[in-house]
């Protein structure tokens, strides 16, 4: 295991960033390896918490782990995190639907196809761009945005869905 992502559990999971008093059980996370394993990890330990109305607020990682859950923006974060320390370039992109948004995390495997995690989730797919990717998986999608943590929709991919 690298011992940079060893130490970044490590730090996200000691008792120093438990607030509230809740510890996260540190055994299985050191043992993520792979995205694969961070949604086994994720999907078995943590539970998706939606926000009330009008509330958007952005956990940290260390506090994603400590609540034990989180909505869809948290978990990218947290998956971004995570897969930085694997050495995985990834980028937050938020997807707009008429109804809400969604946060996902992306990356590009070693066939340099496209996956995404949606919350605790990982998928796999066939596509080579976050377009092809959009449509299919989120097919009634208005407009997409590269995010930054902090930076709220910093980068928008797609203001609106192209016309075919």
């Amino acid at each position: 295991m690298r011992w940079g992502l060893c130490l970044t559990l490590l730090l996200i999971c000691s008792p120093v960033y438990a607030q509230s008093g809740v510890l996260v059980s540190t055994p299985h996370l050191l043992d993520v390896r792979s995205p694969e394993e961070l949604s086994r990890w994720m999907s078995a330990n943590l539970t998706y918490q939606a926000e009330g109305p009008g509330e958007d607020n952005w956990q940290s990682p260390e506090e994603t782990l400590n609540n034990k859950g989180g909505d869809c923006e948290d978990f990218a974060i947290l998956v971004q995190k995570v897969l930085k320390d694997l050495n995985i370039d990834s980028q937050l992109v938020y997807v707009g639907l008429p109804t809400m948004g969604h946060m996902t995390c992306f990356y590009r495997t070693s066939t340099g196809k496209l996956a995404f995690f949606s919350n605790q989730y990982l998928y796999t797919t066939n596509y080579y761009s976050v377009r092809e990717v959009l449509d299919v998986w989120f097919p009634d999608w208005t407009r997409a945005a590269n995010s930054e943590v902090g930076k709220k929709y910093s980068n928008w991919i797609f203001n609106e869905k192209p016309k075919e």
